[in-house]
């Protein structure tokens, strides 16, 4: 019984141990992608910040690209758990604190809607079905609490428009973050005067956006340009 306790012990301080690494390893991703392009970014040089082998990341993560997806998925989900409870203590119209909440929440968090603007183009282009799926899953369960409590407390929404809404926000963040907060030499070409008009804050149109749905929801029962 002893020797049964022993070895239950040191599994589960293995897994304490594994769980921490993991943790690891990711917090050490987001700190570099906070500081220099995602394409810079190699295991190897990941592996020696983080003070292990370039081994040991590929026993966790099986690509780069399944690395910053599963923090993609982590913070995700931080942010809508905490969106949901800015949401459940707001004061005030509830269409303006959707907005609001989502809005400054966002701007809270700048490495995310970069993060999340790779998702389609980059990071679920080498990694397994099942891990794609696993992320989807993730984000609709994530997505869950939110979107059931838009259907109840915005009365013009019916059960799912919650999240019909949050998924076309989700489109407007991605979109309008590859428009108007590019890198690189596209950034550059902004600051020209000629091209001005094209320079805006991304966090500014979404506002735009999710503000202007809302109201079309409000008048006619429906996001706008849906049936």
């Amino acid at each position: 019984m002893a020797e049964a306790r022993s070895f239950q012990g040191k599994r589960a301080r293995r897994a304490e141990e594994k769980a921490a690494r993991r943790a690891d390893i990711l917090r050490v991703a987001e700190r570099m992608f906070a500081s220099e392009p995602y394409e810079s970014i190699t295991v190897a040089r990941l592996a020696r910040e983080a003070g292990i082998g370039k081994g040991t990341v590929y026993l966790y993560f099986p690509t780069k690209e399944a690395l910053f997806l599963t923090l993609v998925g982590e913070k995700l989900q931080a942010w809508l758990q905490e969106v949901l409870r800015q949401l459940e203590a707001h004061e005030g119209p509830v269409e303006h604190a959707v907005v609001e909440v989502l809005t400054l929440s966002l701007a809270e968090r700048p490495h995310l809607l970069a993060l999340l603007s790779m998702v389609h183009s980059i990071l679920e282009r080498n990694v397994e079905v099942r891990m794609v799926l696993g992320f989807k899953m993730g984000l609709i369960e994530a997505l869950g609490p939110v979107a059931r409590w838009l259907d109840d407390a915005m009365p013009a929404f019916s059960e799912g428009d919650g999240m019909t809404f949050l998924l076309w926000a989700h489109s407007a963040m991605v979109g309008m973050f590859q428009a108007f907060a590019p890198g690189g030499n596209a950034a550059l070409a902004l600051q020209d005067p000629r091209v001005a008009v094209l320079a805006r804050d991304p966090l500014v149109a979404l506002q735009s956006a999710l503000a202007a749905w809302l109201r079309g929801w409000k008048t006619t029962g429906a996001v706008v340009g849906e049936g």
